[in-house]
């Protein structure tokens, strides 16, 4: 913008009286005589309200820079935030995850002492186990009895026991001069299902 000729310089001052004495210089005249009389034209009076008008755009300007400063460190705070949450919901479903095969663990293994318990309950007094080999859910019962009816008993035990079910007997044979019947048996553990021949 022009006034008579001249290009307006870019001035940062402070105060009226600075306004005046640049102004004055602008228009040629002395500074004490541009704010009243004749020389207080429309023009004067236009730059002036130019000049308040860009220092209050200025500042609105710096508030708007300094809020979305400020606003740039809290969006860094809640991202820091959300990414420590986002962590603490992995580690939350890697415990979780951990959890369950201890648990899974847990219950195989009350399970088996819970067999065992129940197996050593069920043994009649002609029975005598030589090997018990747990594998899974089945497992395998070797041993040797006086007689067949001692096999038969211990089969009926072990299928009236909680968590023992289809109970098969795999293999009897005749064993030395006593009469002893060897026999292997096979007992799956958990849900009830019916025995396989």
């Amino acid at each position: 913008m022009t006034v008579r000729g001249a290009a307006l310089p870019v001035i940062v001052l402070t105060g009226a009286g600075a306004l005046a004495a640049v102004f004055a210089d602008f228009l040629h005249v002395a500074p004490n005589r541009l704010l009243s009389g004749p020389a207080a034209s429309p023009h004067v009076w236009a730059l002036a309200a130019v000049w308040l008008a860009d220092q209050v755009i200025d500042q609105a300007i710096d508030r708007q820079v300094t809020r979305n400063n400020h606003l740039g460190k809290e969006i860094t705070v809640q991202d820091a935030r959300i990414k420590t949450i986002d962590d603490l919901q992995v580690q939350s479903q890697q415990l979780a995850e951990r959890m369950k095969v201890v648990q899974d663990l847990h219950d195989a293994r009350s399970g088996s002492a819970r067999l065992l318990d129940q197996l050593a309950r069920a043994v009649p007094d002609g029975v005598h186990l030589h090997e018990v080999v747990a594998k899974g859910n089945t497992v395998s019962i070797s041993g040797s009895a006086d007689s067949s009816q001692d096999i038969a008993q211990l089969m009926r035990r072990l299928d009236a026991s909680e968590g023992a079910h289809a109970t098969r007997l795999q293999q009897v044979r005749a064993e030395g001069e006593r009469g002893s019947n060897g026999f292997q048996l096979m007992v799956r553990q958990g849900a009830s299902t019916e025995a396989q021949p």
